[in-house]
């Protein structure tokens, strides 16, 4: 139409000299007058109206034809392959083996003259960690051992006194037995009708064994405020026990503030609660020792997730720029409320914080070293599941919308739509557990392609053919 326009409008400029002279009215012969000649302007004009016309034209033609050209798309021959499935979270470093170290009871008020460690600081067992003012525990033994030794030393007095009236009363008994025997003998004597002689020998006799016995009586007596009842014994038996506690205590603290406290195992130093100068009250915890021997990361699980992570499974973790081996060691029983260590789990745990719920996961390191820093954040990759020998595609060949999960097949120059079920995936590709086989060859790239529309896989017709709007897919 513009051609045609451009045609008629230099028809016009042509005839328009000609009708104004047969539109006059008849005069006397003039001079004929000089034909206009076009512009340079007006001529490129002219040519460029008409150039435009072309291309016009030839775009829509153009467009037309692309419509019915083949969509490019990128394809990939289906075959087996071996799957693992991930489940990434993050959490930080702590000790599975914490022991809290105790400030002894013998220790308490004691002074501290020396902190030689700083949370953080890695101990072995036995290192001092502190140390006591031991002068007035020193002089605390002395005084005890004095007291004790003093209990013993009266003891033993009442022990010997009481053992001495003993032997006296047994004496007395011995002597009273034997002037019992001599008056027997004397009355046999006077009964019989014996000499004199006889008689005044046995009297005399009989008179010594009394004077004895009425002298070792008077010692007897003499001696009896020594005798110690049964529960006077007991009770001299207790302070002595007494005693000799107080002074094993008085040992045993001072050996303590001389020692110092010490590590009981090698690790971290954490909560440290001394100070040089201070005092520490007994029982109180001083510090914590972190084993390094057991280093584990804590992760947060939402229901979503923690079906697929069990106690044995396998995980990488990451802690900077390395990478050490683990495993799963806990997983707690019943849900938190709120994530305290900071961790994040995947997806899920996203959509479980908003429900205020979620299980904490144990991950334990394998061959922790100097690279290991309690309480840095660690990334865990949790391998959840692994298959060998499945069917697998690209996440981006399978198609999940409201018509269902479907791949699109490339056969015979068309996409051709393909219902399948899935499996695990890893991080690139997803099981096929139903609807393709190996050797299906699947588009890549479906984007907007649709069942029946001619496609093509020729790089070569890259450039000349529309490409599939890429969509993500899910």
């Amino acid at each position: 139409e513009i051609v045609e326009n451009d045609q008629a409008f230099l028809e016009e400029q042509n005839a328009a000299p000609q009708a104004a002279e047969d539109t006059q009215t008849p005069a006397a012969p003039k001079s004929p007058k000089p034909r206009k000649k076009w512009s340079v302007k007006k001529i490129a004009a002219v040519v460029a109206v008409a150039l435009v016309s072309f291309f016009v034209l030839k775009g829509i033609f153009g467009v037309a034809s692309a419509k019915n050209a083949p969509v490019y798309v990128q394809t990939q021959a289906v075959e087996a392959a071996t799957l693992t499935q991930q489940l990434s979270a993050s959490g930080a470093l702590s000790s599975g083996q914490v022991t809290p170290v105790n400030v002894p009871a013998e220790l308490a008020g004691v002074p501290i003259t020396k902190v030689l460690v700083e949370n953080g600081d890695a101990v072995t067992k036995g290192q001092q960690i502190a140390a006591f003012d031991t002068a007035d525990l020193s002089y605390g033994v002395q005084k005890a051992q004095a007291a004790y030794q003093q209990v013993v030393y009266a003891n033993n007095d009442a022990y010997a006194n009481a053992d001495l009236l003993s032997s006296l009363q047994s004496q007395a008994a011995t002597l009273e037995a034997e002037v019992n025997s001599k008056q027997a003998a004397l009355a046999q004597l006077q009964a019989q009708g014996a000499q004199q002689s006889e008689l005044d020998a046995a009297q005399a006799a009989l008179a010594a064994a009394q004077q004895q016995l009425s002298a070792k009586q008077a010692e007897a007596t003499a001696a009896g405020g020594y005798y110690l009842t049964q529960a006077t014994r007991m009770q001299m038996a207790a302070n002595a026990e007494s005693a000799r506690k107080a002074l094993e205590d008085a040992k045993s603290a001072l050996a303590l503030a001389t020692a110092g406290i010490t590590a009981p195992t090698d690790g971290l130093v954490s909560g440290l609660a001394l100070q040089e100068g201070g005092t520490a009250p007994a029982g109180t915890q001083a510090l914590q020792i972190n084993s390094l021997s057991d280093v584990q990361v804590a992760i947060s699980l939402s229901k979503y997730e923690v079906d697929r992570v069990q106690v044995g499974q396998s995980a990488q973790v990451t802690v900077g720029s390395h990478t050490y081996s683990g495993k799963v060691v806990k997983i707690d029983r019943s849900t938190q409320g709120s994530d305290k260590t900071g961790a994040a789990a995947g997806a899920g745990a996203a959509a479980s914080a908003a429900s205020g719920s979620y299980i904490k996961a144990y991950v334990q390191l394998e061959g922790a070293d100097e690279h290991i820093f309690l309480g840095l954040e660690a990334s865990v990759d949790l391998i959840t599941a692994e298959k060998q020998n499945v069917i697998a595609v690209p996440f981006t060949a399978v198609v999940n919308d409201n018509d269902g999960v479907y791949c699109y097949l490339y056969q015979d120059g068309r996409a051709v739509r393909r219902p399948v079920s899935t499996g695990i995936s890893s991080d690139t590709q997803i099981e096929i557990t139903e609807g393709l086989v190996s050797g299906d060859v699947v588009i890549t790239n479906p984007g907007s392609v649709t069942d029946g529309q001619a496609v093509t896989n020729d790089p070569a017709a890259q450039k000349t053919s529309p490409a599939a709007t890429q969509v993500m897919v899910g």
